[in-house]
């Protein structure tokens, strides 16, 4: 699922809904139908369905691109994008996201918290030791993590730092397959 992060000021526009788009520089790989995570100032906002995904020039946005994107103006909208993006040009191509939130946790969550949705690293390592049939490494990996309480010492224990990747990888596969079945 892609992530799609917002500055912390616009989070309860977001949460609001008054906030249904955004502009941003470029050609984003995003496809309408897909349900993304919203992230604004170090919160998980939900998710949300994109609806429609366009590719213009900025000369080409409109009154309706800018009230999508949670702004009273086209003004407004272009003023924020240029604070954003300083190099802005009239004939950059952005990419006009619409979406809808379709789902907000019932508490606001830590972003550095919702890579396993909301749920506590260890508890997902005890619940797939419990009730999963894992592999003798995803075992052991997770038998360490238990023990370590941190993705950091349990990637030493393993192989150094550099293995936190791995670390998290098991982490979120046991995640994904409890969450399937029903247990998390």
């Amino acid at each position: 699922m892609k992530h799609v992060e917002f500055d912390g000021r616009y989070l309860e526009l977001l949460l609001s809904g008054k906030k249904r788009g955004t502009v941003r520089l470029g050609r984003l790989r995003i496809e309408p139908g897909s349900v993304v995570t919203l992230h604004a100032g170090g919160y998980v906002v939900g998710k949300a369905l994109v609806k429609d995904v366009e590719y213009k020039k900025v000369s080409e946005l409109t009154e309706e691109d800018a009230r999508a994107d949670g702004f009273g103006s086209l003004d407004e909208l272009l003023e924020a994008l240029r604070s954003h993006y300083t190099r802005l040009k009239e004939d950059d191509v952005v990419t006009v996201v619409r979406f809808e939130l379709i789902e907000k946790p019932e508490r606001l969550v830590r972003s550095s918290e919702y890579p396993y949705g909301g749920h506590d690293p260890l508890d997902i390592a005890a619940k797939a030791l419990k009730h999963l049939d894992l592999d003798e490494e995803d075992r052991r990996v997770l038998e360490i993590f238990l023990r370590e309480g941190s993705i950091r010492r349990t990637a030493r224990r393993i192989g150094g730092v550099k293995k936190r990747g791995e670390v998290r990888e098991i982490i979120r596969k046991a995640y994904k397959e409890l969450t399937e079945k029903g247990l998390l």
